[in-house]
């Protein structure tokens, strides 16, 4: 039977609830083996690219690789990426993928990389899992945003406080004490609940 699209969006669902390092590593090498030999399109969808695209990112992340393997797995992430996009360009985690691949490619996030962060602002702007996404992501980047991203980072974290608040309190834990304190500026009720 052919390993199609649906196949790889569970496999992947199925892998990010896996959290024993071991048993999360064989998991990925199994899952980015099946993706590597199914060659695109993989079932054409928006959903199976971009779980294509994530598979890439988390092996580029998460498992020790050669810097060739590592610099392959980011481009397949992003090819990946931009090929949801064409399909559905308004879809936030391939935007997601993007920002994030830019980020590691030299370790600084770049022009491109601040383009689609605000592009998975556009697309999905109250969804709370975005916006939480997007806040940790500005959180690891705080120094290198302009203001207006980081005015945008503070009105996530606000999103995330009225439609589920105690999503907010473990990453205000991993924000930088200026992050922090504007948050607390804009929210004064979060320092409540740390």
């Amino acid at each position: 039977m052919e390993w199609d699209a649906v196949q790889t969006i569970d496999a992947l669902e199925a892998l990010e609830r896996v959290s024993e390092p071991s048993a999360r590593a064989a998991a990925l090498d199994a899952l980015a083996a099946r993706v590597d030999a199914h060659k695109p399109p993989l079932g054409g969808t928006p959903n199976a690219w971009h779980a294509r695209a994530r598979i890439h990112l988390l092996m580029a992340q998460e498992r020790a690789l050669t810097v060739r393997d590592f610099v392959a797995r980011l481009d397949r992430a992003e090819q990946s990426a931009w090929a949801s996009l064409d399909m559905r360009p308004a879809s936030h985690g391939p935007w997601a993928v993007i920002a994030t691949v830019d980020a590691l490619r030299d370790g600084r996030l770049d022009a491109a990389g601040l383009d689609a962060l605000a592009h998975a602002r556009l697309s999905a702007p109250y969804a709370p899992e975005a916006a939480l996404w997007r806040l940790r992501f500005s959180a690891e980047h705080w120094d290198a945003l302009p203001e207006s991203a980081r005015a945008a980072a503070i009105a996530d974290a606000e999103i995330i406080w009225r439609f589920q608040s105690e999503l907010l309190i473990p990453p205000m834990r991993e924000v930088t004490p200026a992050m922090r304190r504007r948050l607390l500026e804009h929210i004064p009720e979060i320092a409540e609940r740390l």
